[in-house]
């Protein structure tokens, strides 16, 4: 080995160890520096279009941010507090345990279908309260990410088009116009095809259950918005057994209510999402769905919107690699 191939691999090494350090000195972030990239490439059209009337960077950027901020952030946070404080109402009100054990007398007179449901449910609003919990109790922490998502994302704003070049330099593809279109039309895809169905069906489901009289309304409206993120199901999954315990409950006006509810949800996830996401996309359903579930443990409650995201991109990649 010459002195030169020395220097080159050594060189090389000194490159991975540093990247394996930043990613450790970082790793805290991650999910504020990924939520920052996506908002970035989503909001990028607004930033250009202030810029055109503007002139100026530093300003459309803040104000690109600022608007970001209102859309996304405020919205989860609001999420965290509100499932907070409904889910200890919930728990405590014992219709959980109602619920579960309804069903489990009408799948089996065996006992152990309805503690298997009950336990599903305890489980599965135990981590939803811990997810909310950890919005309403670790606030500093939450403070840093959000502050790292603001100003990750201006400067990514601002010095968008050099960065794009340099990444699209190191892209080792062939057809790297294609695949970075690609990414981005996934990248719209989640937030505009599910995120913004997700706040439309809760609106809708809050005004919806309110009027019905259903308890716990405000709670239920965001099991429908995650819903969304489930595949071929979405809201069904609640409309359709909240329906049935309803008539077996004698409340035969407000099943036909809800029924007329669930369709008009189900309604607007299936027609709905094409329209605002068009043809050309062709989101893989199991990436939404592990990207969603998975995401939430790894990233927190951004994991909604950064999991499938990045499952996605992984997917098309796999896929670019495959073809050539």
């Amino acid at each position: 080995m010459d002195q030169k191939e020395v220097k080159t691999y050594s060189a090389f090494l000194i490159v991975i160890l540093l990247i394996i350090l930043s990613y450790f000195i970082a790793r805290s972030y991650l999910a504020s520096i990924l939520l920052s990239i996506v908002l970035a490439l989503v909001f990028y059209p607004v930033y250009k279009r202030i810029l055109k009337h503007l002139k100026w960077e530093s300003l459309s950027a803040t104000i690109t941010v600022f608007i970001a901020f209102l859309v996304i952030v405020v919205p989860i946070g609001l999420f965290g507090f509100i499932v907070g404080r409904e889910v200890v109402s919930l728990y405590q009100s014992g219709v959980l345990e109602n619920i579960g054990t309804f069903f489990g007398k009408i799948l089996s007179e065996n006992t152990v279908v309805s503690k298997v449901l009950s336990e599903l449910i305890e489980k599965g609003f135990g981590f939803v309260s811990n997810t909310a919990s950890s919005l309403l109790f670790d606030l500093p922490n939450q403070f840093l990410q959000v502050t790292v998502m603001i100003f990750a994302m201006f400067y990514l704003l601002v010095g968008g088009p050099s960065l794009a070049a340099n990444i699209k330099r190191l892209i080792p593809f062939k057809n790297k116009e294609v695949l970075i279109q690609q990414i981005k039309d996934n990248t719209n895809a989640v937030i505009y095809g599910f995120f913004v169905i997700a706040i439309i069906n809760f609106i809708i489901a809050l005004i919806g259950l309110y009027l019905l009289g259903i308890p716990h309304f405000v709670l239920w409206s965001i099991l429908v918005a995650f819903l969304v993120f489930i595949p071929f199901l979405g809201p069904t999954l609640f409309w359709v057994p909240y329906s049935v315990f309803l008539f077996f409950q004698g409340n035969i006006g407000v099943g036909i209510g809800m029924i007329i509810l669930g369709l008009l949800l189900s309604g607007i996830e299936t027609f709905g999402r094409p329209y605002l996401i068009g043809k050309r996309v062709d989101l893989h359903p199991v990436a939404i769905l592990i990207g969603v579930l998975g995401g939430l443990p790894v990233f927190g409650i951004v994991g909604v919107i950064v999991g499938p995201v990045v499952l996605s991109i992984t997917f098309i990649l796999v896929e670019e690699i495959m073809k050539e």
